[in-house]
């Protein structure tokens, strides 16, 4: 960046400027202030200081004043306004504060007069006799009632002024007793922005802080309320509205927390901590502190960083301003509660540049940081904002108030509320503050420039302008965005700050340079028209070649051509100009309407928009314009606390409109201004009907909000619209290993608290509660991934940029999404909408971006086969089918006999998830697969699996698996996604959420691998379904692998697997081998039988008699009785445990006397079965003691 030139920068990352085009390239563009005419900077050069520098609120004009120069006012182009000098004989400005909503200055001088400059009428208002030594403060009231004026003597003066700037005392009195007052707040409670929506009434009381640490509560009548002290100087205050406390910081790095108690004197301390600065920052303190977020309070104090204290949550963090390779990094710190010492316990950080000054834009929620060494850091805020809780005294009324930014008036009271209520009410209003940590701080850019060190920075009204103050100079830092449009078949896009390229179709590309730095496009089928709110240019262009037609002056803000007639806002009128810039008509807005600010032309209808949120629409097609209906304000109803009716309050700060094709419809994207604090863009986007003069909305959920939106040229229903998703474009669902680190340690954060041994005795080694509960949201957001791979694949969850398509209905509903897709890699933002086609910019390819063409879903196959009628059959059966009208949708299509047309509609039907639609497309395709699919589909309970069968008969895939996702069918998910090769992600559905067929996965995995002889892989599965003992031998067996199964048997030490091992090494007769397996194992019964295969009866005795195995003794008795060897027969049959086999033995070959201890031993039917053998050899007595012990008393008896 530098004096006059562009820097073109990317924004990788981060929410994109919430102008109109959603573009993503921008300039910043360096504009020293009084450059050309050698005065303001210039003069302040020959001096050598620039006091004190501030914008206007109203118009983007910045006020300078430089030392013996008096006050300059500057356009944000660093041009001198003409007559806006301001100059008092030997006396400098010393403190500037802007009325809000009007072009008057507060000037505090150091002679010690305040003066009331009005930069428009040029009239001066002066009192010096209230104070007698030098102005240090100069600070209007928010609503503009009250200013406050102070001196270096301890004198505080409140001012009341009438609509003319007049000046006259309210209050006067001396709080400091000789003390410097150095900073004031302005108490603004419940009761204040509720006044403000009726009548603008000042605040009733105001915080005041001296040099030396008093800090004094007055009323408007210079009363003195309450009063506090501060250890030390004072340095900073800030009103913490939503709390209702006064946030103080000393010179010491004290942070002390205050609150007024209605009735005491005394100012109560909730609390006091100490601010951790590196040893070099705490001699010279805390410089500034800025609110960034409620709650979130921002502090530079010359080092490298800025420090971030998150007060209601008692955390804190930094980033830091050391930029490697364009890499900002961040980090965070503990800080400890103070203990007295003094002392912050904190390291130094590395970077080398102190920060001077920070500067929070509200609007962008982007964060500047100025360094000695001449860069500015820019940082954007992506974290979450105060929400107010459920169930608080938090009404409609006050959030709507807080939508539109308190700026409208409400007609009625609030009768029936009492005092006892308002009192309550601050108490009973209660906020959620979500926690932020640096990964919050998304790094936007670096400017590095500047080549002198920066004193103070602070952004604009709007949302580029940056003013830069050094010590004998200032200027004026511009972002311009790439401007890009599209008319029909005409593109126009901005390729630098004076460099523009026209193409027409897919052939024709004209660039041309510009005589000026453009800030607005416009484009119709033979002429470009730019201008920069000082002139316009309006160009021709036929064939390759691009000529100038015309240039005049202009101060238009916007500006629309249609055919050969300019339209432009000036003030409050709208000019109708030729193309030589020649009026020929102007229409008048009245007071109450505002002043034209945002003009769209579509067709021969041109949409207006005002600052005030009047729309309008007129038809430019005749010689006059002509105004369609009686136009509309961007409203809604409100009601008060008590539930009257109040005046409608807007609904947000309009920043783009478009018109439709036939004037009925214009669409709104708007900032939704919340508390005093943040400015986001509105996740809604918003369709006034003319016809019915209503407000429709469409909302985009809480994690995105729309940056572009388009109509289509002939179609008057269909909308195009592109949205950003809030914050990091990385998953919520997902988090990579350094950001999950960097998490794990934000939650833990760096608490404003003690922690004390009985802490950490009460819970050792436990985490935290905090930590618990983060474990288990990542684990639950982990299933909600993998149970939405449909939609991750899609991009709905996880896509940084969404393109939506939508249809404006005249239903009930209003606005109904039609389609949705991610943004592909290769595209940079939407630019327009011709059916059939969505029209994009491309990334740049050798520095130049292209005009890209993408088919709309219902026209997907068709691009350049469908003809009109066709064309507008399927938008009249998609828009139908969208609203849910399947009557008209089927007429809209019945006559169409084109095969292609049907099968592109069984598509949109399953996207729709329209089974009655998708079996009518069906049976007009032919498709008897897909019928039967259909019919079949219809066993199942799920609507959304009786679509996915079709949708898999279709070949969407993807469909079928968001489908199944959506409806809980894992497991009919996990069988396509089996039948369709995606392993992978089967085997993570199964996994988790398909656990039964988990085994079943895996071993269809492994059949799949080996027939692709992948056997590794193969073996894994095998392994992980539990079939590996019988799967994995057959496979390579089969494949001839004898040597590799064997190793995998060696290595993998299983018994089974051995003893599988051993009965191959059998079979091949190698007796030896098998052997030496079977010991390795263990395997007794397989030895013992292999040895009495092989004759070796002793050995097989040996291993029989040393193992426990009863199978191997049962295997050799049955050798040892057929082979005759009787006793050894009996030992071993004893020793497995077979004593019948044994008694039976005994009594085929005579053993009677071995009967008895046999049977002993043996089942009880065995002992009478022996007690009855014995009986019959008359051996009675042995009987007797068989038959008693098996049970036959009688019998023994006997």
């Amino acid at each position: 960046v530098g004096s006059g030139q562009a820097v073109r920068r990317r924004r990788a990352r981060g929410w994109r400027r919430w102008g109109a085009g959603g573009a993503t390239m921008s300039l910043y563009i360096d504009f020293p202030v009084g450059e050309a005419e050698g005065g303001g900077a210039a003069r302040a050069a020959e001096s050598g200081r620039v006091l004190c520098t501030a914008w206007c609120r109203a118009e983007p004009v910045l006020a300078v004043s430089a030392a013996e120069d008096g006050v300059r006012v500057f356009n944000e182009e660093g041009d001198a306004l003409e007559d806006c000098v301001l100059r008092r004989s030997s006396c400098d400005a010393l403190a500037m504060d802007w009325r809000v909503r009007s072009k008057v200055l507060a000037c505090g001088w150091d002679d010690g007069a305040v003066t009331l400059w009005n930069t428009k009428d040029k009239s001066l208002k002066e009192d010096g006799s209230v104070h007698s030594s030098r102005a240090t403060l100069v600070k209007w009231s928010p609503e503009g009632g009250r200013l406050l004026s102070a001196d270096s003597g301890g004198t505080v003066a409140i001012w009341r002024t009438d609509y003319r700037g007049r000046l006259a005392v309210a209050a006067k009195r001396d709080v400091g007793s000789g003390e410097e007052v150095v900073c004031c707040a302005w108490m603004l409670t419940p009761d204040y922005r509720e006044a403000q929506r009726e009548l603008p009434t000042p605040p009733q009381h105001v915080f005041v802080g001296t040099r030396l640490g008093t800090v004094a509560l007055l009323d408007l009548k210079g009363e003195l309320v309450a009063s506090g002290r501060c250890p030390g100087a004072l340095r900073t205050m800030s009103w913490f509205e939503e709390e209702q406390r006064l946030v103080v910081i000393g010179e010491d790095g004290s942070l002390l927390q205050f609150r007024f108690v209605s009735g005491s004197d005394e100012l109560e301390v909730l609390s006091k901590v100490k601010l951790s600065m590196t040893s070099s920052a705490s001699r010279d303190g805390v410089q500034k502190a800025i609110w960034t977020s409620p709650g979130l309070l921002a502090t530079c104090a010359r080092e490298p960083m800025v420090r971030f204290w998150d007060i209601p949550n008692d955390q804190s963090y930094f980033v830091t301003c050391d930029n490697v390779d364009g890499i900002i990094r961040v980090g965070t710190k503990r800080v400890d509660k103070d203990d007295g010492s003094g002392e912050g316990k904190v390291r130094d950080s590395v970077g080398q540049e102190a920060v001077t000054d920070i500067s929070f834009n509200p609007r962008t929620r982007v964060l500047a940081a100025s360094t000695t060494g001449g860069q500015i850091y820019l940082w954007r805020f992506v974290g979450k904002s105060a929400t107010v809780l459920a169930g608080s005294k938090a009404n409609a009324s006050e959030e709507s108030a807080s939508r539109s930014g308190g700026d409208n008036e409400a007609e009625g009271g609030l009768d029936g509320e009492s005092d006892a209520d308002k009192e309550n009410a601050i108490g009973q209003r209660k906020f959620n503050y979500p926690t932020s940590s640096a990964k919050n701080w998304e790094s936007v850019a670096t400017l590095s420039a500047i080549r002198a060190p920066v004193t103070k920075i602070e952004w604009g009204p709007r949302e580029s302008s940056l003013a830069v103050t050094m010590e004998n100079q200032a200027s004026v830092m511009n972002e311009t965005i790439l401007h890009r449009t599209l008319r029909n078949d005409v593109a126009a896009m901005q390729l630098s700050a004076q460099k523009l390229l026209v193409q027409r179709g897919a052939s024709t590309r004209i660039e041309s340079h510009v005589g000026l730095r453009i800030k607005g496009i416009d484009v119709n089928d033979t002429h470009v028209l730019v201008w920069n709110q000082k002139k316009a240019e309006v160009y021709q262009f036929q064939d390759d070649r691009m000529d100038k037609v015309a240039s005049f002056p202009s101060k238009a803000e916007s500006m629309a051509l249609y055919g050969e007639t300019v339209f432009q806002t000036n003030g409050n009128q709208l000019e109708v100009s030729n193309v030589q810039g020649v009026s020929r008509k102007a229409i008048s807005f009245s007071e109450v309407e505002g002043e034209p600010r945002f003009l769209h032309i579509n067709g021969k209808f041109l949409a207006v928009a005002t600052n005030k949120g009047v729309l309008k629409v007129y038809d430019v097609s005749r010689r006059e314009p002509r105004q369609v209906g009686s136009g509309t304000r961007f409203v809604e109803p409100q009601r008060s606390r008590s539930g009257k009716a109040l005046k409608a309050a807007l609904i947000g700060e309009i920043r783009s409109i478009r018109c439709n094709a036939d004037g009925t419809r214009v669409s709104i994207l708007s900032d939704v201004v919340k508390g005093q604090f943040m400015c986001e863009p509105d996740t809604r986007i918003h369709v006034w009907n003319l016809d019915k003069d209503e407000m429709q909305a469409y909302d985009f959920g809480p994690d995105r909000y729309p940056v572009s939106h388009f109509w289509d040229g002939q179609e008057p229903k269909l909308l195009a619209c592109e949205a950003k998703r809030v914050g990091k474009s990385l998953s919520s669902f997902e988090e990579c290993p350094a950001t999950r680190k960097s998490s794990d340690a934000a939650l833990r954060g760096s608490r404003l608290r003690h922690v004390t041994e009985d802490d950490e005795a009460a819970s050792p080694g436990k985490p935290s509660l905090e930590r618990q509960e983060s474990e288990q949201e990542k684990e639950r957001l982990q299933k909600i991934r993998i149970s939405r791979q449909g939609r991750r694949r899609s991009g709905v969850d996880v896509a940084e940029v969404e393109v939506v398509t939508l249809f404006a209905t005249d239903e009930r509903v209003g606005v109904m999404m039609q389609d949705s897709f991610s943004l592909d890699a290769g595209l940079d933002a939407l630019l327009g909408v011709k059916v059939p086609r969505l029209f994009f910019i491309s990334k740049p390819v050798d520095g130049v971006p292209r005009l890209k063409g993408r088919t709309m879903r219902d026209f997907v196959g068709l691009d350049q086969k469908v003809d009109e009628d066709t064309k507008r059959a399927l938008i009249d059966f998609s828009y139908h089918l969208t609203i849910g009208n399947m009557d008209e949708a089927y007429k809209a299509v019945k006559l169409i006999e084109n095969v292609s047309v049907w099968e592109n509609m069984a598509h949109m039907c399953v996207k729709t998830r329209r089974l009655d639609v998708a079996e009518m497309c069906m049976g007009n395709m032919g498709h008897a697969r897909g019928a039967a699919a259909l019919r079949e589909s219809k066993k199942e309970p799920e609507r959304e699996a009786q679509i996915a069968m079709v949708a898999i008969q279709l070949g969407l895939l993807d469909d079928a698996e968001r489908l199944y996702a959506d409806c809980g069918r894992f497991d009919l998910l996990n069988k396509m996604l089996r039948a369709s090769g995606q392993w992978t992600k089967a085997l993570e559905v199964a996994n988790s959420f398909d656990r039964i067929h988990l085994r079943e996965t895996h071993f269809e995995f492994g059949r799949h691998l080996e027939s692709l002889r992948d056997f590794k892989a193969a073996i894994a599965n095998y392994e992980a379904s539990g079939t590996h003992r019988k799967q994995v031998p057959r496979m390579l067996f089969e494949a001839d692998r004898i040597e590799e199964l064997e190793g995998y048997i060696q290595s993998q030490c299983d018994e089974e697997l051995t003893k599988w091992w051993g009965q191959y090494c059998e079979s091949l007769e190698e007796f030896d081998r098998a052997i030496q397996v079977y010991q390795r194992v263990g395997d007794e019964l397989s030895l013992v039988r292999l040895h009495c295969y092989l004759g070796n009866m002793r050995a097989a005795s040996e291993i029989a008699l040393n193992s426990s195995n009863p199978a191997a003794s049962y295997h050799l008795a049955r050798n040892c009785e057929q082979r005759g060897e009787v006793h050894e027969a009996i030992q071993f049959y004893s020793r497995a445990g077979r004593y019948n086999h044994a008694v039976r033995l005994a009594k085929e070959s005579g053993m009677n006397t071995e009967i008895v201890n046999l049977a002993l031993r043996a089942p009880k039917s065995t002992m009478v079965e022996a007690a009855r053998y014995l009986e019959s050899k008359r051996m009675f007595e042995d009987a007797v003691v068989l038959f008693q012990k098996g049970g036959n008393i009688p019998r023994a008896l006997d």
